[in-house]
């Protein structure tokens, strides 16, 4: 009775997941060993409670020639949260993937076993370039705009049958036309409830399927330095010494990519959000750009995004908005909350001489005057696969200029708790 109930415990913690095209759309299929092993914590955020409703997930492309390891990692990327000791992929991987899985830093949480390792599978070996993992916002339109020849990817979310309004779809079929781009539909943002991704890799995924369709060498994504280093502009984030656990990616899920032979890679990851503006404005026509979709797929003009997005505007096109539409009450919260969510940005627009509306300036003239996030950072390049380096280095001097060593020291002292 006691083999019985542990191998019960067994199947309780196990999935197996299946892959299929048919009509030339690709399924991932899960199958929970347990159904009531449906339930789990979001790993972005705050770690939500969701629970998967749907365990099928459809891709409108064919991609039965992708690596096993490629699909393997699509599988993480959707499902991870509900995988439990073992797990068992469409096809038989290379050990990369589980060694990957299973350092330390993934195994505070869990260990996972893969059932079907193959040690005599070859591991994926890129030829063609790069894919841009494009969200249509300022940051992935930066990456296009200074990287034109990265072929543009984008997820295009289907919700209860239905395709979820978004500009960027309509962007993307139009340079698809002209094969600049690939519009793939998707409903692995809403098998859940609440609907989202699991993981943040999990909006690479369509990306990650056709750069594998493609043989591409790289994926490249929009992190930038408030994300990267900033940890959302509340304290400095030792990127650099967070590679011992992390790996040389320096982030632990972007590990993954690297270590399968499909790195994935954040050119602009040593830039704020004012030099991605800067690019986008000097390259790219302004209704390319959706950095909000509240409105029918569009900017709403309200919101705090949209707010902070005016702000960043007014400094790089040099004029003065009126700034009345976002004295509300979302505006408001986000402004009073501590840390400042991306107060950087706030910090160099004042440092350089920007004087926002009474409202907005009594509840950030706690921030100091730092203009560090006027100029990108040079030590991002060590997060850059090496045979990349000199190309994402001869961009990033062409287009903006590199902190000083003071600019330097002011971003690493940056504690919003001591000011």
């Amino acid at each position: 009775r006691r083999q019985r109930q542990m191998c019960i415990r067994d199947r309780e913690h196990s999935v197996k997941f299946n892959f299929f095209v048919v009509n030339g759309n690709s399924y991932l299929e899960a199958v929970f060993e347990d159904s009531d092993h449906r339930s789990s914590l979001r790993l972005e955020g705050e770690g939500v409670s969701i629970t998967n409703k749907n365990p099928l997930v459809f891709f409108d492309k064919d991609y039965s020639d992708v690596h096993p390891d490629i699909i393997a990692l699509a599988c993480l990327c959707i499902f991870y949260p509900f995988i439990g000791k073992e797990v068992t992929f469409p096809k038989p991987v290379t050990e990369r993937i589980a060694v990957s899985i299973n350092r330390p830093i993934f195994t505070k949480s869990k260990t996972i076993t893969v059932r079907n390792i193959n040690r005599d599978l070859n591991s994926y070996q890129g030829e063609f370039g790069e894919i841009l993992a494009f969200g249509g916002g300022m940051d992935s339109s930066a990456i296009r705009a200074t990287f034109p020849e990265a072929h543009i990817v984008h997820e295009a979310s289907i919700k209860n049958g239905f395709l979820v309004k978004d500009l960027t779809n309509d962007l993307t079929a139009r340079l698809e036309k002209k094969s600049r781009a690939t519009l793939v539909r998707t409903n692995s943002r809403f098998i859940s409830d609440p609907g989202g991704w699991h993981v943040w890799t999990g909006s690479i995924v369509t990306s990650l399927l056709e750069a594998g369709k493609r043989r591409a060498k790289y994926i490249y994504s929009g992190t930038i330095l408030g994300s990267a280093f900033m940890s959302n502009g509340s304290k400095f984030f030792d990127r650099h010494s967070s590679v011992k656990w992390h790996g040389i990616s320096g982030n632990y899920w972007q590990q993954i990519f690297w270590d399968i032979g499909l790195p994935l890679v954040q050119p602009l990851m040593g830039c704020s959000e004012i030099l991605t503006m800067k690019a986008t404005v000097k390259k790219l026509r302004q209704e390319e750009v959706f950095y909000c979709t509240k409105l029918d797929g569009d900017a709403c003009g309200r919101c705090p995004k949209c707010f902070r997005r005016r702000c960043i505007s007014d400094y790089v096109l040099a004029q003065q908005s009126d700034f009345s539409v976002f004295d509300n009450t979302e505006v408001h919260q986000v402004l009073n909350k501590r840390p400042l969510y991306f107060g950087h940005i706030y910090s160099a627009l004042m440092a350089n001489g920007w004087a926002p509306p009474s409202f907005i300036k009594e509840k950030i003239d706690f921030l100091p005057r730092y203009d560090f996030a006027l100029k990108y950072y040079e030590g991002s390049l060590e997060f850059i696969p090496e045979e990349l380096r000199s190309k994402v280095h001869d961009v990033l001097s062409s287009e903006f200029e590199p902190m000083t060593a003071k600019n330097v020291e002011q971003m690493k002292s940056w504690d919003q708790s001591n000011f």
